[in-house]
């Protein structure tokens, strides 16, 4: 019986213990920055440029460094674009034309090079991503859009706001 006691007593001292941590005592990791994502205009014609800024702030209390994509087109952002249904949107097709020669050329988008960046706290990176060459806006109706970044930090996605553009014939 006293043994019984003791591992109950024991049993309820660990579990007290466990379950009275605070958040900073089980080290909760919060991802040093913050994505945040606007239409640069919420309604747009198919077929039409359909632009989103992206704005990537330092929310931490420290430098910290990023890779960053010149050209500012958003390229290491993961974008996601959902119909009214709720299904994915396809790719946009490259664009094709024929040469002088009558061969099929297909539109390659170029990187134009990769550089990393310092943020200190507080400051923010702002960057545009067309849609449009991304993604298939052809058909009119409502999409659904979030952006996303991956955090080696906190070994996380830190995803943006949920947007919607409208797509009129």
């Amino acid at each position: 019986m006293r043994i019984t006691v003791l591992l109950v007593t024991a049993w309820f001292a660990f579990v007290t213990a466990v379950c009275g941590q605070t958040e900073q005592q089980l080290d909760v990791a919060e991802p040093p920055f913050s994505v945040t994502i606007s239409a640069a205009q919420d309604v747009v014609k198919a077929g039409a440029a359909a632009i989103i800024k992206i704005v990537l702030t330092n929310t931490s209390n420290h430098r910290i460094n990023l890779t960053h994509m010149l050209g500012n087109r958003g390229g290491l952002y993961r974008v996601d674009v959902w119909d009214s249904q709720g299904s994915p949107v396809p790719q946009a097709k490259p664009r094709t034309w024929l040469d002088e020669k009558g061969r099929r050329v297909r539109q390659i988008r170029v990187g134009t090079g990769v550089t990393t960046l310092d943020l200190q706290p507080g400051e923010t990176l702002k960057e545009e991503c067309p849609l449009n060459e991304r993604y298939d806006l052809t058909q009119p109706g409502k999409y659904f859009i979030q952006a996303s970044r991956y955090d080696y930090e906190t070994k996380t996605w830190v995803r943006s706001n949920p947007i919607t553009l409208t797509v009129e014939p």
